[in-house]
């Protein structure tokens, strides 16, 4: 799986989105491991910067790119320049920070670590919880910034059987209420954010 937020707006961000999602489909179909795909992503974006003048040669993309091992129990991560994400499991919300920061996809010529990959441990009924810069970057009429782990470090709600792939982290059609449990509260007098709230929640069955 993966979850990213590109640099800027307009037709040129959607260019961008459009080129990686490709490279992602791509790599994770023929490439034998997480890394290779991370390069994948950074050389598509690279690539794209050379074919452009201006702002649109300087674009860049945070993104978090994931996998599991064959029985579940392993979660594979690398973090480039993404908010952290969080592992919610047994009333907690914890969040998985990265051994060594990398900076966002686009950015590699600027050096620092090539494709790293933190592993951690996904007990069943674990939910990998992602997402995008607009929801740390919402705020209440107070100014306050919104924090997910308040929200989160409770007991989540029960999604349908119905809803899941047997086995997988994959949620082909989530019920409405456990897509939005977690949305920011709004109201007329909080302050737009400049992006995009998206929460992506991912949950290793029980019985995996």
């Amino acid at each position: 799986m993966m979850i990213g937020d590109v640099r800027g707006k307009g037709m040129q961000a959607v260019a961008l989105v459009n080129a990686l999602m490709g490279a992602f489909h791509g790599s994770a179909l023929h490439r034998p491991d997480l890394p290779d795909v991370v390069r994948d992503l950074e050389a598509q974006i690279q690539s794209a910067k050379n074919r452009e003048d201006g702002e649109a040669g300087e674009s860049f993309a945070t993104a978090i790119v994931a996998e599991t091992s064959r029985d579940h129990s392993v979660l594979r991560l690398a973090n480039r320049g993404h908010p952290t994400p969080l592992l919610v499991h047994a009333g907690k919300a914890v969040p998985l920070e990265p051994e060594v920061p990398s900076l966002p996809l686009g950015l590699a010529d600027l050096g620092g670590p090539d494709a790293p990959v933190d592993e951690y441990e996904l007990p069943p009924g674990g939910t990998l919880v992602t997402f995008t810069g607009g929801v740390i970057e919402a705020r209440d009429r107070s100014g306050v910034f919104f924090d997910p782990v308040p929200a989160l470090a409770r007991r989540l709600p029960r999604i349908p059987k119905r809803y899941w792939t047997p086995c997988s982290l994959r949620l082909p059609a989530m019920p409405k209420n456990s897509r939005t449990i977690l949305r920011p509260s709004r109201s007329p007098a909080s302050r737009p954010t400049a992006t995009d709230e998206t929460f992506l929640p991912q949950r290793r069955a029980t019985d995996c």
